[in-house]
């Protein structure tokens, strides 16, 4: 390799001492001086020593210190709006990262293909640990909750709980209608918190308030009026969620967080809304427990019996946990629970009744409780919270519920049930 017209050694070789030339024109006979060089280097203005700020004035034109490539950040001289270099507002860029896999919260935990847990990291990431994890996301991905192995539950915990809900919806059963719209209020308040508070983890500002406020008017308006209230609430809070934006009570991107404000809304208060709906009828409490009994069978049996013997995933982009097999119990689950039902409780009349009710059970149970998978497969999380030890959150338990309540209230209308 050459440098100037000058030899140099190669990088193996040791050492010899030497230092470079200052002027490669000279001849190779020609001695350098080196304090000859550096101080004609200094002059002319080429190397100057500064001991305060106040020597640099006589230094001459610093023009050539900078060039004329362009500037972009914190050095960029023009004008922008105030606070553009430091927005709060959503990071869309990365919600879409992390809806393509391109970016996964180091928060979570992962695991490689051949099944080995990773690290569950809580710090936050440094560049290199992102770089990293997106050369080697391929071979990653969430650990979704229940997987098909049987892991993401506390079995001690989970039936605990279990037992306890149906000790409090005995208790609210025997004591009236009334009763159970109360819980069934606080259960719907309860998932829509949690909802709102999943899309908030990442990233969006919905109208919380605004959209709980929603919720709770749309179910007691709904068992007051019937079904009159939900067009005449959905349409104000529709309307004020609008307003919400454009007034800026929350200054964010509008369509995305009207979408999300909205969306909540309408799966847990208007289809919720379902359960006062059938709560207001003369036999509403039977109407009501037809509902929810077959709906609990078959998510307690799909999941015991997928997470045992479940093979085939029933939607594996979707909810890999969730299996064909566990599905096909569940439906079997909710058609003897539903015969039962129909024979023992009024106003179902009969094993026919109840068989057509678990029937569509067994169809819509599943669709609903993929609804919330693909919502938290959309935004990277395991759960939907904590609120239930062994279960997740609430969301997590009552999201088939969410698409029964219509489904069941209409066939009750087929059949002349709730009149």
């Amino acid at each position: 390799m050459t440098g100037f017209g000058t030899d140099l050694p190669h990088w193996t070789d040791p050492p010899t001492g030497g230092v470079p030339k200052l002027h490669p024109g000279r001849g190779e006979g020609e001695e350098s001086d080196e304090l000859e060089d550096w101080g004609e280097a200094s002059s002319d203005g080429g190397v100057a020593w500064s001991d305060d700020a106040g020597d640099w004035n006589d230094v001459g034109e610093m023009d050539g210190l900078g060039n004329d490539d362009t500037r972009v950040g914190a050095m960029d001289p023009s004008e922008r709006e105030p606070g553009a270099l430091y927005s709060f507002d959503e990071d869309f860029e990365r919600l879409e990262d992390e809806r393509s896999g391109q970016y996964q919260n180091f928060n979570e935990e992962h695991v490689d293909d051949d099944g080995l847990e990773g690290d569950h990291l809580t710090h936050e990431p440094r560049d290199s640990d992102r770089d990293s994890f997106r050369g080697a996301r391929s071979r990653r991905r969430v650990i979704d909750a229940g997987r098909s192995s049987g892991g993401g539950r506390d079995l001690t915990s989970a039936v605990a709980v279990g037992v306890g809900l149906i000790v409090l919806l005995a208790l609210a059963y025997a004591i009236g209608s009334k009763a159970l719209l109360v819980l069934s209020a606080a259960v719907l308040l309860a998932c829509s918190v949690e909802a709102f508070g999943m899309v908030q983890r990442r990233g969006f500002k919905p109208a919380t308030m605004l959209g709980l406020t929603g919720v709770f008017g749309v179910v007691f308006g709904a068992y007051w009026r019937g079904t009159e209230a939900l067009s005449i609430v959905t349409a104000v809070v529709f309307v004020a969620t609008m307003l919400w934006y454009l007034l800026k009570v929350v200054d964010a991107r509008p369509l995305a967080n009207v979408s999300a404000s909205l969306m909540i809304y309408l799966w847990i208060g208007f289809l919720g809304s379902f359960a006062a709906l059938l709560l207001r009828a003369p036999h509403g409490r039977g109407l009501f427990l037809g509902a929810v009994l077959p709906t609990v069978a078959a998510d307690v049996v799909a999941y015991v019996i997928g997470s045992r013997i479940g093979s085939r995933t029933l939607a594996p982009g979707v909810s890999p946990s969730k299996t064909v097999e566990g599905v096909v119990a569940g439906g079997i689950a909710a058609l003897v629970v539903a015969a039962v039902v129909g024979h023992e409780v009024a106003p179902w009349g009969g094993f026919r009744h109840g068989l057509l009710l678990g029937l569509v059970i067994a169809v819509v149970a599943p669709i609903g409780d993929l609804f919330e998978s693909m919502v938290k497969r959309d935004l990277a999380l395991k759960d939907s919270g904590t609120a239930l030890p062994g279960h997740g959150g609430l969301l997590d338990r009552f999201d088939s519920m969410l698409i029964v309540l219509p489904a069941v209230y209409y066939l009750a209308s087929l059949f002349n049930l709730h009149v």
